[in-house]
Formats: C-alpha cells, structure tokens, sequence
C-alpha cells in the first residue's frame, strides 16, 4: 500500500512547462492531460501581485492514488510545504507573490516503495511592457506672421520639446533624447511649403528644440500649420486637453501701383504777391532833332504779403500700396501703406497713408486683394513762404518749405491689374 508520496514544483509566472517522469507505473501529471501544454499558467502582470492555482494528478498504472503526499520547493514566492492528492489522485498547488520578474522554480517528489515520481513546473510572468516617456510639444517662435505672398516667412517656426511631469513640463536636458525626438510639420489650407517636413530635434541652450521654415504661396488670406511627435525610441506624444497646437500666418498681396483722386486741406501761409510791372517806350528828341527810343520797366502795383487761405483742393495722384507685414501688431498686422505724389505737381505734394477699409475691418484679410479702395492720407505740400513782412515794400524773399501734415482722404483703384486687363485686350 502506497502510503506517501512527495511532490516537488518549480513554479515561475506566467506559462508553465512540465517534465513528467515516470517510475515503476508511477505518473505524476501537471492538469487532465500528463502534456506539457496542459500546465500553462497565467500568473499575472511582472510589476503586481502574481498567483498560480495548478492541479497535479497522482496515478499508479492509471489508477489514481488517494493521499499521496506531495512535496514542494519553491525557489520564489509562497507555497505549501506538502500536499495530499484527494480520492479522484488530485493535489492542488497554490502559489503566489507580490510581483517580480524573474523566472521561479519549484521541484516536487513523491516516494514510495512503488517507485518515485518527480515533476518540474517553470512559470514565466507576463513581461511588462515599459511605459513610453510622455513629451509635449510648446510653441516657442514663429507662431504669428505675415508676409508677402511667394516668399517664406522671416522667421523660422519652432516648437519647444518637454517632458510630462505631474502637475506640468520640464525640459529635456540630455542630448541623447533631444536627438531621438522627431516632429512633423505639416501646413494645411492654402497653398504653403514646410522645409522640413519631419524636423529632427536638437539642443539649443541646454533645450530640446525642433523647427522648419515655411514658405507661403499665392493667394491672399490665411495658413495653418500643424504638429506631431513622431513616436518611437521610448518616446511618444502627449497633446494636453484642449490646447491643440497651431501656427498661423498671414499671406499678404505684392506691392502694387494705384491711381486715383486725393482730396485734402491745405493749410493756410503767408505768401509773396510779387509787384506787377509793365514796359513803357519813352522817345526823346535832343536839340538837333534826333529822336532816340527806349524802353523802361513801370511798377503798376508794389510786391505785398498774400494770405493763401486754407480750403480744399483735389489732386490726381499716383501711388504705391505696400502691406505691412507687422507681426507684433497682432490683428492689425493687415495694414498696408500707401505713398504718391501730385501728377501735376509731383516735387510739391505728397502723400502718405494707410487703407480706411482695412482699418475699419481688419478681421476681412483680403480687403487687399480688391482692386479699389478707400485711404485715409496725410498731405505734405512745399510752400513759398514769405520770409519777413518788414521788408515790404523793398526787396523780399521767400522760403521755399514743406507744409506740416493736413489731413486727406483718397479713392484709388489697382493700376497694375488696369493696365494688365487693357494689354491683354490689345493683344487678343
């Protein structure tokens, strides 16, 4: 009569490999099935608690055998010292531990004057798969521009590469993982081009930076610009709730010649009314009868001061638009500028403005690409000024100067696209 047995484990984590021996028609099996795949156990995640529950069968020439003592030896973890098979030759193993990673072993015997049998069972846990590190994407510069369509922007944009930590970011300090980083920028919209497209980072300053430049097309109006870690190498991207990142730019019209109507006040001066003269022929006759003949100047009315009143005048006038691509100026970065002279009288006014549709509606961004608009303009105008009253009525002189400022309003259309629509009709 068979009347103990010793059983001896050696359990590990997660799947279990089983070596069955047998001795004199003594089988001592890990499951229903004495295989090796029929003692796979999952004994859970390499970073938490781990349990293993495995049943062993206990049979003598296929009968199994009841009360048979089982012994194990765990290399890790914790389990039962001896264990007894039930009436169908079961004997239930239970094994467990706070976590760990390593592979544990337990090897069990049972022994009788039947025979021996020995079982070894290695349990591998589950591999934890490490976390990848969390970098967020923060704008750095470049962020806000505007420029002139067909050309990049001044300024290369450039995001700022940090570390997630609770409550917030901290810089990436290590050349190592600033230069593994890898960020896409992508513009989206009108037409636009990113140099690079896929950025490589680099340290700057002991900081991890990456940037592109980007160059706009045609067309007037806006560009977006997107951004995207790409992840690999530990690494991956973590965008915080509801702060997509985004660049934005504006693309403004080319310098353009225009043509219109400016009307404006002069302002009034003390001007030189020079003497009106006239020429008289004086004949004289000597005393021997000759008659001899010349001419002489007569002042019909002497030089006095003339008071040149302020009023209105119009003037035809062509100028230059040109945007004014002034980024710091946030919304009003739309303005453009425009400067001309007087057609009749160019070296004597001019003027200098800005577009009034745009600065009534700058959020309308292509107000510059219609080919007629309203500007509010300054007048400088040169004036002869009479230099001092006292020299009445001898000899005065005048200062030639320029006026300050006076206020003008002007209405002009695009003189380039006229003159293109009216050499393309010639040509058709």
């Amino acid at each position: 009569m068979i009347r103990r047995w010793e059983l001896v484990v050696g359990l590990v984590m997660a799947c279990c490999s089983v070596s069955v021996v047998r001795a004199q028609g003594l089988v001592i099996t890990c499951g229903s099935e004495p295989l090796p795949s029929a003692c796979i156990v999952n004994v859970g995640s390499a970073d938490g608690p781990q349990k293993a529950e495995i049943t062993l069968t206990v049979k003598l020439n296929g009968v199994p055998v009841r009360d048979a003592a089982i012994r194990l030896r765990a290399s890790a973890g914790n389990v039962a010292d001896t264990i007894f098979s039930d009436a169908n030759g079961n004997a239930f193993i239970v094994w467990f531990r706070s976590k760990g990673v390593d592979t544990v072993s337990i090897a069990a015997d049972v022994r009788s004057i039947a025979g021996t049998g020995a079982l070894y069972i290695r349990l591998q846990p589950v591999p934890v798969k490490p976390s990848n590190t969390k970098v967020v994407l923060i704008r750095d510069s470049g962020f806000s521009q505007s420029w002139i369509q067909d050309n990049q922007l001044p300024r290369a944009v450039s995001v700022q590469l940090r570390l997630a930590v609770v409550g917030g970011t901290e810089p990436i300090t290590t050349a190592t993982s600033c230069l593994a980083q890898k960020v896409v920028f992508r513009s989206r919209g009108a037409p636009a081009t990113v140099s690079p497209d896929t950025a490589s980072a680099s340290m700057t300053d002991g900081q991890c930076y990456a940037s592109s430049f980007w160059t706009l097309g045609k067309g007037i109006g806006e560009r977006v610009m997107h951004f995207k870690l790409i992840p690999g190498n530990g690494f991956e991207e973590m965008v915080p709730a509801g702060e997509a990142l985004e660049a934005h730019a504006w693309t403004r019209a080319t310098p353009r010649l225009v043509a219109g109507l400016a009307a404006s006040k002069r302002r009034s001066y003390i001007g030189l009314r020079t003497a009106q003269t006239r020429v008289v022929k004086v004949e004289v006759v000597d005393t021997l009868g000759r008659t001899e003949t010349y001419e002489t100047l007569v002042v019909t009315r002497p030089a006095s001061a003339e008071t040149v009143r302020s009023d209105w005048i119009v003037n035809a006038v062509a100028a230059l638009t040109v945007p004014i691509p002034l980024s710091p100026l946030g919304k009003y970065d739309v303005l453009t500028t425009t400067a001309g002279v007087d057609f009749a009288s160019p070296a004597n006014r001019f003027f200098l403005g800005i577009s009034a549709l745009q600065l009534l509606g700058v959020k309308n961004r292509v107000i510059e690409s219609l080919p007629v608009d309203v500007h509010v303009m300054w007048m400088w105008e040169r004036q002869e000024v009479l230099r001092d009253q006292a020299c009445l009525p001898n000899d005065c002189r005048t200062v030639n100067r320029w006026s300050t400022g006076t206020p003008s309003f002007m209405i002009t259309a695009d003189a380039t696209q006229v003159l293109t629509d009216l050499v393309n009709r010639i040509l058709k």
